[in-house]
């Protein structure tokens, strides 16, 4: 007599195949939410696409609802994995900005109060230039002091984030 608990079974449980279903159901969820452009470049397949655009479309709660189930569906048909290393790769490109951006602030507040050196920026990023970026650090000052609107820290905030992007593209 076979032990009820200690059969192997060849497929996956009820419980696994459900959770998978949500699984995919929500990253279905996450196409839905994608705009026309970056659902574009995502690696679908044109059923997929199409069913992904009817929902963006579609008002209805209970519409809405019953075509996520159906997307579910096809991405389970679909290379999911491909989708979710897409996502994956965004998400990733996205905090790497974010932090790009933080970066940039933190210099230029502590270019203008004095607290960093610009000859350390230029030492870190190569790529930057001293000249330009020392009137831009002097005019942001200068407003600081002067109460006005911060149209230099502005452009410096611009600059500094430009060369920090580009110094982490170069970056293998």
């Amino acid at each position: 007599m076979v032990d009820g608990a200690a059969r192997e079974y060849d497929r996956p449980s009820k419980t696994q195949r459900k959770k998978q279903s949500h699984a995919l159901q929500a990253l279905g969820e996450r196409l839905v939410a994608l705009a026309p452009d970056k659902l574009a470049r995502m690696p679908i397949d044109e059923p997929l696409r199409d069913a992904v655009q009817q929902a963006q479309r579609i008002t209805s709660h209970e519409g809405r609802r019953r075509q996520l189930q159906y997307i579910g569906r096809l991405m389970r048909e679909a290379d999911a994995q491909a989708v979710a290393d897409a996502f994956a790769a965004d998400d990733a490109r996205h905090r790497g900005m974010v932090g790009a951006m933080h970066a940039a602030e933190r210099w230029r507040d502590g270019l203008i109060d004095s607290s960093l050196d610009l000859r350390d920026f230029v030492a870190r990023y190569p790529a930057a230039t001293d000249a330009p970026l020392a009137e831009l650090v002097a005019g942001a000052r200068r407003e600081r002091s002067e109460e006005r609107a911060p149209r230099d820290g502005r452009t410096l905030f611009r600059e500094l984030h430009r060369i920090i992007v580009d110094h982490e593209l170069e970056q293998p």
